[in-house]
């Protein structure tokens, strides 16, 4: 009986964690830079820029109000990734949120969290999967942009990702984009398997193409250099 009430205890527990009206306190830090265009736990591609922050328990697209309990500055942050991993933190943030809340210059904050909501989908994906459509219709070795447009490209670029998913490759163009990068899809295939190939980039020799290339390793991103045409 009493492993039975201590299971049923410890479900309850779990599930609180899921529940809009969930709230705590504890101690939020923020990351930035050395993950910027990397992949966060959910699949997306992480955006320092973007108000998301990583939690170890909280389901994916929990949406959050963070209270920095010092100077009463508060935010709404979508959960999109898992962390943070160092002992007494209880919250991630993305460079935008802790800088909207006033953490940025102290690295930490204590702060108050509430879950007030679940996005269930993404209003990118949304967005994107209008274009799902023309997708379907990319070749073999070509380059297209994310409406679907085909591109008579020469020269190089720098592959910066690559998905199986065509709705996941067109939110990273759009990414991309919204950081003045130029971004193109080369789709890949190879019996069964196909790959959308993000590449950053149109330049007219390889020497330029790196050089591009060391530029994003400085902001964070790695990837290579590829020919377009």
């Amino acid at each position: 009986m009493k492993r039975f009430l201590l299971i049923f205890w410890l479900f309850l527990f779990h599930c609180s964690f899921g529940q809009i009206g969930y709230s705590s306190k504890g101690k939020a830090s923020y990351y930035a830079h050395d993950f910027h265009g990397r992949h966060t736990a959910n699949g997306e591609l992480f955006d320092m820029e973007s108000l998301t922050a990583a939690h170890q328990t909280l389901p994916f697209n929990s949406l959050v109000r963070v209270t920095n309990l010092t100077n009463n500055r508060s935010i709404v942050v979508r959960i999109n990734d898992r962390g943070p991993y160092f002992k007494n933190r209880m919250l991630d943030l993305s460079r935008s949120a802790a800088h909207k809340l006033g953490i940025v210059a102290n690295g930490t904050a204590h702060v108050a969290i509430k879950v007030i909501g679940i996005q269930k989908k993404s209003t990118v994906r949304k967005a994107l999967a209008k274009n799902e459509s023309k997708l379907n219709r990319f070749a073999k070795g070509n380059v297209y942009d994310r409406k679907g447009t085909l591109k008579q490209l020469e020269g190089f670029g720098v592959q910066i990702g690559a998905f199986k998913d065509k709705i996941n490759a067109l939110s990273a163009c759009m990414r991309f984009e919204s950081k003045g990068l130029e971004s193109h899809i080369k789709v890949y295939e190879n019996g069964d398997e196909r790959l959308y190939r993000i590449v950053i980039g149109c330049c007219a020799t390889e020497e330029s193409a790196e050089m591009m290339h060391n530029q994003l390793k400085k902001k964070g991103w790695s990837g290579f250099v590829v020919k377009l045409g």
